[in-house]
């Protein structure tokens, strides 16, 4: 079976990459597993284990559980037109660098196609910090489509 690993963020163009990504698995019988990788850039659990007040330590606690609560969400809003399109979807939300770990989970789980869209900075952001689907292009093993 042809696998598809749609990586996703919420933006503009991911939406635009789900529908591509309906287009190309829906004739091939495809099976598709819509991604979101929490960034380490929002990951609070090393200040956890510091000895901060319990205010503080509650608050980044909330603030992590919350970034899960919005990839969870962004997550759903992709698996669902696919599922309404007959496509067998599966739905993941996992830690780490974006761009390594989409590659590696491509890679790791033999995925045949990443789908991305193309931005999900804006123009200042990406200058400094580059785009996610540029490095994933790069990193990959597996063919990449970006979707502008």
């Amino acid at each position: 079976m042809y696998k598809i690993l749609l990586a996703t963020d919420g933006s503009p163009s991911a939406a635009k990459a789900v529908e591509e990504t309906a287009k190309i698995a829906a004739p091939l019988n495809a099976e598709v597993t819509v991604l979101s990788v929490i960034s380490h850039a929002v990951d609070v659990s090393d200040y956890i284990s510091l000895n901060l007040d319990e205010e503080l330590k509650q608050f980044a606690n909330d603030y992590r559980k919350a970034i899960e609560v919005k990839c969870n969400e962004i997550v759903d809003n992709a698996v669902k037109p696919l599922k309404e399109k007959g496509i067998k979807v599966n739905a993941k939300v996992v830690p780490g660098d974006p761009a390594a770990t989409i590659a590696r989970i491509a890679e790791e789980e033999n995925y045949d196609l990443i789908i991305m869209g193309n931005r999900g900075l804006n123009k200042a952001q990406e200058l400094f910090l580059g785009s996610v689907s540029n490095k994933v292009a790069h990193l990959a093993k597996t063919s990449v489509l970006i979707v502008k």
